[in-house]
């Protein structure tokens, strides 16, 4: 059962991380470009046409000129919705809304009409265009998948099977193949891509490396799926960019703050209401998982034009759970010396009977039951 509030609030006294719009940041695997070309209505290219980006959400804008050739590239942008505006002498203004996933590369070209800038042409809904810029197959799941889908746990990376070429893989125990299952520590994370090993996948979360480097086998931070607002899983022909193994790759981000103050409460109900019992139980053990938490975003300061951001998410997980055990213990009459109700035999380790054919072999109890003066006491304690 999830419950979810939306709530909007005035202020957070906590920074948690600053999202900034910054030509700095060139290294990050998880961020993408925005691309295109400019031409006229006959499909002569516009140099040194005037391009602006903005982020729909924070505000924050890139000013590009096109190349002699009509074409502009982006800087690294990181993934949301963007107006992208074009401004040419003697041709009418035209925008056009591009929404940019993590880590893509999206082109969008423009076809000027003849006018006055003071005209503008608004484009909102844009056809998706088919992909040309890289030849990775990958496979994104949005803010909504990831929100709606049914979760156990929840565990964002039980969406990993809704990819193609994608299957559960076996679970191994820790190091050395003994200790707790890793499923148990980290979660659902075992899925082999292309028939590879789930040591070949990699997870990344805004761009950092995020797989537990003792097993290699989980992901080392789980962030909760109401501060995540997408992730792209590389399954073939990954970019080399991302290096390391040749399975798949969970390219993570979370939300970011924006303009407007926003976040919400939620809790994930499991219990024990619904179960049935188990053969071995008398009555039905018990069984509840409270997992809660909430998420906070907005400007540092609430004024205009603000261009530095935070969000803060919180998660907590309260379990109670019975469970029951068979185990197989020694009888009163077992811890006397006394094995006559069992069907095995028990020998006298001191006797040595021998065989005409040579060797030896043991003499078994009188009635299976071993003599007092032969049970050793420290042993009969324990």
């Amino acid at each position: 059962m999830r419950r979810k509030l939306a709530i909007c609030v005035c202020g957070l006294a906590i920074l948690v991380t600053a999202s900034l719009f910054s030509p700095m940041l060139y290294g990050q695997v998880d961020t993408g470009t925005i691309s295109g070309a400019v031409r006229d209505k006959s499909g002569a290219v516009i140099p040194n046409a005037q391009v602006t980006i903005r982020n729909v959400g924070t505000g924050q804008a890139q000013h590009i000129t096109t190349n002699s050739t009509g074409l502009f590239v982006s800087l690294p942008l990181y993934a949301g919705q963007y107006d992208v505006e074009v401004v040419a002498s003697g041709f009418v203004r035209e925008t056009q809304r591009v929404t940019l996933s993590v880590a893509q590369r999206v082109e969008t070209d423009f076809t000027l009409q003849l006018g006055s800038v003071r005209q503008t042409v608004t484009v909102h809904n844009v056809a998706a265009s088919l992909q040309t810029e890289e030849s990775t197959l990958s496979s994104l799941q949005t803010q909504k998948n990831i929100e709606n889908l049914p979760l156990n746990g929840p565990n964002f990376a039980q969406l990993m099977g809704l990819a193609a070429g994608v299957v559960p893989a076996q679970m191994q125990t820790g190091a050395g193949g003994g200790g707790t299952p890793i499923t148990m520590k980290r979660g659902v994370t075992g899925y082999s891509v292309n028939g590879l090993r789930l040591e070949e996948n990699s997870f990344l979360v805004d761009g950092m490396f995020n797989n537990e480097n003792h097993n290699g086998l989980g992901i080392l931070v789980f962030p909760p799926i109401d501060a995540i607002q997408e992730f792209r899983e590389e399954n073939s022909v990954a970019d080399a960019q991302f290096g390391r193994g040749g399975g798949g790759t969970v390219n993570l981000i979370y939300k970011s703050g924006t303009q407007h103050y926003h976040g919400d409460l939620f809790e994930f109900l499991r219990n024990s209401g619904l179960d049935a019992r188990n053969f071995f139980d008398r009555n039905i053990p018990e069984f509840r998982r409270n997992q809660f938490g909430a998420t906070l975003g907005g400007p540092i300061l609430p004024r205009a034009n603000s261009k530095t951001f935070f969000f803060a998410d919180y998660q907590g997980v309260r379990t109670r759970l019975g469970q029951t055990f068979i185990s197989t213990v020694p009888t009163l009459a077992a811890r006397d010396g006394d094995f006559s109700e069992y069907p095995q035999r028990i020998y006298d380790p001191l006797s040595q009977a021998p065989l005409r054919g040579g060797g030896f072999e043991r003499t078994q109890f009188p009635g299976n039951v071993i003599p007092s003066p032969m049970i050793d006491a420290v042993g009969q304690q324990l």
